[in-house]
């Protein structure tokens, strides 16, 4: 089918019976067969097909469009075709080349009408009237006959030892009929063929009705004088109409129904659907994806999914298997006292894998299908994951949307013999709503159950990370996963370098990461990008020149600062001081080219914040952000400061906050407004997070049941300020006016924990006109 077209559902035709992807009309009719009955259903007597004996529109040859389409098939093939037949169900799929076939000639101008009905055969047919064995037993009653003078040909080379009695029986029991006794024999040898046919030994009255000739009472009394006629209901009379005369039985053409696709009846769909389709809207079927079927308003399902999940159960797919109408039908209603269906019990993933399978390729895993399925559509658990689903369930708080979620499906596709890798967690937690993978990843770690992903390739001239390039456990994951990604940064920036520019760069990164000759704190990755990131424009302007770092000098230097201004000159300098001074350390270069360069930048002094965008900042705040907003505003505690804070640093009773410097424990002295707002927070952190084990004061949706017990993170800091006000500009200004009352930079220090210099510049600020001296 060509990409983009939309895909027919499989449905049948009313009238030729042709099943396939097709499009039908109200009526129940394919094209071909709505542009037939215009043509041919409009003449009066042009009924009763010969072919079929439906009540259909007929041509000049008395044929239907489905019996011409079967004899055109017939003949194309090279098989003889003999009227009446039984039409068989025929396929239409897209690409098996049967258009011919379905396609009827067209009449061109000058040139005469096909042919299309076939000559009747004069030639024996051993399908017809076939000989069952004598007393057996057929499971469905004979169909109704009607042998007309063209089949006794087909009865030609059949013998039967009573042929001979009744032919002496003719002259004496019907004397009258001696001059047509070809037409006497016939009957009789139909009678015979259909004895032999029902498996009977004695031919039933009731059977020489079906005889399409004349002289069937003297048949009957012929037989009857042989022994051979059963006794029942009487022949027929001489003054009744033959069966020439007496109209066919009406055929009536059998179908699916058009909505849940049983076969076996005659309208366009069963008295079921029909019933639907009146107390239910239609819409799309969620399970067999099929449109314009009435749904149901409890389930959301078509009639024909609703009873065969009634019937199978869940665990079945998302097919339906065909299945017969009327009394055959699968039935919802059962009746009182009736056994409900037992459910077909669900299978177990087809993905589970053996304990000890190893993957051949390593393959991504696509979660878009199997996170859209409910907890009834999954696949069954296992017996050792049911006990971990229970296990989890018990010891995550309620609190926690999505974790037992996650945990389902995890367990549903993936089981518990192999460990689970740590990317599969990551890729399904991707398509849930709150899913909890830090929760879910620690439980599985704590199980043994969890592979963790390979780390990344070391960085040319560095030693292992903080945790040795080895995983420790999960509540170190994110910081590994971050130091990770930093790593994985770093080297793709030193892969753009030529050989020995990327080698003094590397070891520039050791020596930061306190890895060098001399011993120090190391720097973070972070840090480390970030500066990288400023430098980088500078070293491939030296390397496209060819120069090495051993061969640049002050005056090289000099001129990439001369390009650049402000904030981004300051950073080149420092970033270029670190890394010489780092390649002097290691004697890698011989002389710093940084000695005696220096950038002159202005001083940027505090200024203070209006009193208009204070007032009133404290109304418009949840608990949260009064909170961080007094400590800020009021006690000048710097954010991270306040984003460490712990509950054990709290003692209200006596007022105090104990904050842990980098040499001291700094306290502070609430007051009453600071204390309340405490206590409001508090309480609001019992009341949202209960079984919390975070001890952060501050807290948030994402760092309360986080495994690794982070603090809130700076980007939910501040977000709890008013908006167009930062936390730093909250500092700040607290600062300053400590410094307008006081005047002293040693009370500054001692009061905000700042460094001497930076208490100097807020005096400055706060008192242009009073000069300070300077601090050794």
């Amino acid at each position: 089918m060509p990409p983009g077209q939309p895909v027919l559902p499989a449905r049948q035709c009313a009238a030729c019976l042709v099943w396939g992807p097709i499009k039908l009309g109200a009526d129940g009719l394919c094209a071909g067969c709505r542009s037939w009955q215009r043509q041919h259903g409009e003449h009066p007597g042009r009924w009763d097909c010969l072919g079929c004996g439906g009540d259909l529109p007929v041509d000049g040859g008395r044929l239907c469009r489905g019996c011409v389409m079967a004899i055109r098939a017939e003949l194309q093939a090279g098989r003889e075709v003999i009227l009446p037949f039984a039409r068989q169900l025929r396929l239409h799929l897209n690409g098996l080349g049967l258009h011919e076939a379905f396609s009827l000639p067209r009449r061109v101008r000058g040139a005469a009408e096909p042919r299309l009905r076939p000559p009747v055969l004069r030639c024996p047919d051993s399908r017809f009237l076939p000989a069952v064995p004598p007393g057996q037993l057929s499971m469905l009653p004979a169909p109704p006959r009607r042998l007309v003078r063209a089949d006794r040909y087909r009865l030609a080379g059949r013998t039967w030892p009573e042929e001979n009695l009744l032919a002496t029986l003719i002259p004496v029991s019907a004397p009258t009929t001696c001059t047509n006794r070809s037409t006497m024999v016939a009957v009789l040898r139909f009678a015979l063929a259909m004895r032999d046919a029902d498996g009977d030994t004695l031919v039933a009255e009731s059977a020489l009705g079906q005889i399409a000739l004349p002289l069937k009472a003297a048949a009957g009394a012929v037989l009857r004088q042989a022994g051979l006629l059963r006794a029942g209901s009487a022949p027929p009379a001489q003054g009744v109409p033959s069966a020439r005369h007496v109209p066919a039985a009406r055929h009536i053409p059998v179908g699916s129904c058009a909505d849940c696709d049983s076969w076996g009846i005659s309208q366009r769909r069963c008295p079921g659907c029909a019933g639907w389709r009146e107390r239910y809207p239609l819409g799309r079927c969620p399970r067999c994806a099929r449109d314009d079927r009435p749904l149901h308003r409890k389930h959301g399902l078509c009639r024909g999914c609703v009873v065969y999940v009634h019937e199978f159960g869940l665990g079945t797919g998302h097919g339906t298997q065909l299945s017969f109408a009327g009394r055959l039908a699968l039935r919802l209603n059962r009746g009182p006292g009736a056994t409900p269906p037992r459910p077909c019990a669900k299978a177990v993933s087809p993905h589970l894998v053996p304990a000890g399978q190893a993957a051949l390729f390593p393959v991504a895993r696509d979660w878009n299908r199997a996170a859209g399925l409910t907890a009834a559509e999954l696949p069954a658990l296992t017996a050792g994951a049911s006990t971990l689903l229970a296990e989890f369930t018990a010891t995550a708080p309620r609190a926690v949307p999505g974790g037992r979620t996650l945990m389902r499906a995890l367990l549903a596709w993936l089981g518990t013999e192999a460990p689970i890798s740590e990317g599969e967690v990551r890729a399904l937690a991707a398509h849930f709503r709150a899913p909890c993978v830090h929760r879910v990843l620690k439980f599985l770690h704590d199980r043994g159950i969890l592979e963790f992903d390979a780390p990344p390739t070391p960085l040319p001239g560095s030693g292992p990370g903080r945790h040795g390039g080895r995983h420790t456990g999960v509540t170190v994951l994110d910081a590994e996963r971050t130091e990770q990604h930093l790593q994985e940064a770093i080297a793709g920036k030193l892969a753009t370098l030529p050989t020995p520019m990327a080698g003094h760069v590397g070891a520039w990164v050791q020596v930061l990461r306190g890895q060098g000759r001399r011993r120090h704190h190391p720097v973070g990755y972070q840090r480390i990008v970030h500066t990288l990131r400023i430098l980088l424009p500078v070293l491939r302007t030296w390397a496209a020149a060819g120069l090495d770092l051993r061969q640049i000098t002050g005056e090289q230097i000099r001129e990439e600062l001369g390009q650049r201004q402000g904030a981004r000159a300051r950073d080149v300098h420092h970033g270029l001081r670190t890394l010489f001074a780092a390649l002097k350390q290691e004697r890698l270069v011989f002389h710093n080219p940084m000695s005696g360069v220096s950038l002159t930048t202005p001083t940027r002094l505090p200024r203070p914040l209006g009193s208009d965008r204070l007032r009133g900042m404290l109304d418009a705040l949840d608990h949260r952000g009064r909170l961080v907003t007094a400590l800020v505003g009021i006690h000048g505690l710097r954010p991270v400061e306040v984003l460490r804070l712990q509950l054990t640093d709290l003692d209200l009773p006596r007022l105090r906050l104990h904050l842990r410097r980098s040499t001291h424990v700094h306290t502070v002295y609430l007051d009453t407004v600071t204390a309340g707002l405490i206590s409001a927070w508090l309480a609001e952190r019992q009341r949202r997070w209960p079984r919390t084990p975070n001890p952060h004061l501050l807290l948030s949706h994402n760092t309360a049941h986080h495994p690794a017990r982070p603090p809130l993170s700076y980007t939910g800091f501040r977000a709890a300020f008013a908006p167009g006000i930062l936390p730093s500009q909250l500092w700040a200004d607290r600062v300053l006016h400590e410094a307008e009352l006081t005047a002293d930079p040693v009370h500054l220090v001692r009061l905000f924990g700042i460094h001497p210099h930076t208490a100097v510049k807020y005096v400055h600020a706060a008192h242009p006109g009073r000069a300070l001296p300077p601090i050794r």
